[in-house]
């Protein structure tokens, strides 16, 4: 097995400072974007107006969430409360009810804030008003509701003054909604480049999201309201297009890994006046490719432009809809290899594991101990064996089999020595894989401590370990020095009978000045 010095992993480039997501909470995979309705200056300018056959059109078609832009905007009082009128308040709760009672998952947006993106600080309290009337009406709603802070940033509505103040608004949702599962894009109308200029906030329940209208001369040749209004006929499926979009899954699926959380195409499509074959080629290759990427999608649109359903013959086109995978009557999604159940460290090396937990820190340290999995020591009557396992990053785990439950949690376990010197006052932190093969999952305690009697701990916290992997933190502050071997290791296994799987631990001494971290 090739093996990484810790030097050449503590050397490895930091590539941003993101969270890895707990993503099993966020069952999208087939989605359809319900716009040009509630996202116009007033429903039905646009020639469209939402009613609840659609939505039940939508999930008879096998499609799982709906996607629901709104104009918040325009439907405000003045400063400085900036009061969503009461009326489209509860014209939207009419429409996620349509949603919801068809059994379909939800993503509320604010969409089409344009004064935010000529003007953003001189916009920025409305921004952050309509957070605060939105998220606490909608708190109680279940959790297969997800809210997106703010759709296609552009204009002058990017760098640090987009992150600064779409970050201010991911709080301001927190306060009202601790867990809910929030999504943001990038800057530059939140297309595929763009995904490093999203802000990296510490939380767990978070998605990434992203547009795809690559090529754009393609997918908005003809469209009125761009540039290309008068442009002439471009055709799609070149082997140029074709290795354009492999590149684009594969970098999706690339940031997806590095970050460790989910990634969502918020919106993908072709304008109507785009040649009719090619739109339906590209739908589906465009579909296809993010899929086996892993990614789960979200068309534009269900009526009015870039259409699949033709809302006055009340039909869906099913040439488009055969595209995603689906007909009319529900078939199940064309999709070749499932991914519900893949871990989201699969294909993970040791150092895309070490970037994402200093990512996830949102600083740098010094790694004390070798990570790998099969050099962990053990201690007590507990039966060892190293594995092959490719859901975890190395590829390599140490699979622990504990055959009776002990006198005390503590009679067996992993535990070895720190080699690393520790200084009173060091933050350090300790990083563990682990995933259950039989039994309940039980960890006393796991962290770190002196290494001898009284074997006084440092950091521990207990855990309970499901049959998927699952990456668990501890942190602390050492209140003594501690010569290399000092300190030790220790994940105490005896609560149960059980057998685990363990994957690299990391073991990061942040210095002195780190003060306590907050992680997941």
């Amino acid at each position: 097995m090739k093996r990484l010095s810790i030097a050449a992993l503590a050397l490895t480039a930091l590539l941003g400072t993101s969270l890895p997501a707990q993503a099993d909470s966020f069952k999208t995979k087939r989605c359809m974007n319900m716009g040009n309705a509630l996202d116009a200056p007033r429903e039905g300018d646009w020639g469209h107006t939402l009613d609840a056959a659609s939505f039940k059109a939508v999930a008879d078609a096998g499609f799982d969430t709906v996607r629901i832009p709104v104009r918040w905007s325009a439907h405000t009082g003045g400063a400085p409360d900036y009061k969503i009128n009461e009326r489209f308040f509860a014209r939207v709760t009419e429409v996620i009810n349509y949603a919801l009672s068809n059994n379909l998952q939800v993503i509320l947006n604010i969409h089409h804030f344009e004064e935010l993106n000529k003007d953003p600080e001189g916009n920025r309290a409305k921004f952050i008003a309509l957070w605060d009337q939105i998220a606490p009406r909608y708190k109680d709603l279940p959790s297969s509701v997800y809210f997106e802070v703010i759709n296609e940033p552009n204009d002058n509505f990017k760098g640090d003054i987009m992150r600064e103040i779409v970050t201010e608004g991911f709080h301001k949702i927190r306060e009202s909604n601790p867990t809910r599962m929030i999504m943001m894009g990038g800057d530059d109308w939140s297309g595929i480049k763009s995904l490093p200029s999203i802000p990296a906030i510490s939380d767990p329940n978070q998605i990434y999201t992203f547009h795809y209208y690559d090529p754009f001369k393609f997918t908005h040749q003809k469209a009125g309201w761009t540039d290309l209004k008068n442009s002439g006929k471009v055709n799609w499926g070149s082997s140029a297009d074709k290795a354009e979009l492999k590149a684009a899954a594969a970098y999706a699926k690339q940031v997806q890994r590095e970050t460790g959380i989910p990634l969502f195409l918020g919106e993908i499509g072709a304008y109507e006046k785009a040649p009719y074959r090619d739109v339906v080629n590209y739908t589906r290759e465009t579909r296809e490719a993010f899929e086996d990427a892993g990614i789960s999608w979200c068309v534009w649109n269900f009526a009015a432009t870039f259409p699949f359903y033709d809302k006055d013959r009340r039909a869906w086109d099913e040439n488009k809809l055969a595209a995603l995978g689906l007909t009319p009557n529900g078939a199940a999604p064309k999709v070749a290899k499932p991914k519900t159940t893949q871990s989201p460290f699969e294909g993970q090396s040791l150092d895309d594991a070490f970037n994402s937990l200093r990512r996830t820190i949102g600083r740098d340290g010094e790694l004390i101990m070798a990570p790998f999995a099969d050099q962990l020591g053990s201690y007590g009557r507990v039966k060892l064996k190293s594995v092959k396992d490719a859901g975890v990053p190395d590829g390599t785990a140490l699979e622990a089999r504990i055959s009776r439950k002990g006198k005390n949690p503590w009679d067996a376990g992993i535990s070895g020595p720190i080699p690393g010197e520790i200084k009173k006052g060091d933050t350090l932190v300790m990083s563990y894989y682990a995933k259950t093969v039989k039994g309940d999952g039980v960890i006393a305690n796991a962290g770190m401590q002196l290494n001898k009697e009284p074997y006084t701990a440092i950091a521990t916290e207990p855990a309970t370990v499901g049959p998927q992997w699952q990456q668990f933190y501890i942190s602390g502050i050492a209140e003594r020095d501690y010569d290399g071997g000092g300190a030790g290791y220790s994940i105490q296994l005896a609560g149960a009978k059980q057998t685990i799987r363990f994957g690299p631990v990391f073991i990061l001494n942040l210095g002195p000045n780190a003060g306590s971290v907050r992680l997941p």
